[in-house]
This record gives C-alpha cells, structure tokens and sequence, in this order.
C-alpha cells in the first residue's frame, strides 16, 4: 500500500511538473509572438501610424522647422500615446538627424458620444526652447485620430 501511494504522489508530482513546463512554454510563447515587428518600435509601421493623425499642430506649425521625417516620427508616436498607452506615460521620439525629439503625454480616455476621446500634451524641442501644445483627438470609427482642438 506504501509502494501504491508513493507511486500515486509520484504520479503527480510528474503531472503538475508537465502542467507547468507547458505552461511556460505557452507563456514565452506568447511573449515572443508580442516581440514581432516590421522594424517600428510599435509593431506597426511608423509611416502608416503617422497616417492616422488628423489635424494635429506639428503638421500645421511652420515655425517649429521640423522636417518631414520629424513630422512623420512626431505624429507616429501621436498616434502610440493616444492608442495605446497608458494616461501619464510619456510617448518620447528623436531624430538623430536633425537633433529635434519631444514626447507626448496622453491624458485618460473618455467618451463623447460614440467616439473615445484623450487630451493630450505633446512636448517638441527643435533648435531652442521645447515648445508645448495641448490638443484633444477623438477617434473616428476608421481607426483616424482627429484633433478637435
């Protein structure tokens, strides 16, 4: 009967020593398929989050002397801070380039009517003084932000 039990705890010790293997397998896993990009640091690509920003000042503000590439970037990490990421983690971006960088700060999300709106501060420094504007962008039923204010 001592022989029957060891071999019963035995048994499953075995089993819950599987369980867990695959668990982790399953785990690592899933944090490696997260890991897959096309060489964005979002996993998407940054020209095409850049495409998803409507009406924003860093496109309209010819004063900053932003290139196109800062544009571009600027707008991309736009679109990251207000997708994704939490309210009051900072979105940074630089262009080693041109030496220009900011960071955007989203507020919390909120609705108006159907579509999910945030406030947002984005930072851009760009030969001189940062400069700071404050905008709101709702999203539309496609996928586009679109800044409001």
């Amino acid at each position: 009967m001592a022989i029957a039990f060891a071999s019963l705890r035995s048994l499953r010790q075995g089993a819950r020593t599987h369980l867990c293997r695959a668990a982790g397998l399953l785990f690592a896993a899933a944090l490696l398929s997260a890991c897959q990009t096309d060489g964005s640091a979002n996993g998407g690509s940054a020209t095409a989050d850049a495409d998803k920003v409507r009406g924003s000042l860093i496109v309209t503000d010819q004063t900053l002397g932003l290139t196109d590439e800062d544009r571009r970037v600027a707008l991309s990490a736009e679109f990251r801070a207000l997708e994704r990421t939490p309210a009051g983690a900072a979105i940074s971006w630089s262009n080693p380039q041109t030496e220009h960088s900011g960071e955007v700060l989203p507020g919390p999300a909120y609705q108006v009517n159907a579509q999910r709106c945030r406030d947002y501060t984005h930072t851009v420094t760009a030969g001189g003084e940062p400069m700071r504007f404050q905008a709101t962008a709702c999203r539309a039923p496609e996928g586009d932000w679109l800044i409001v204010t």
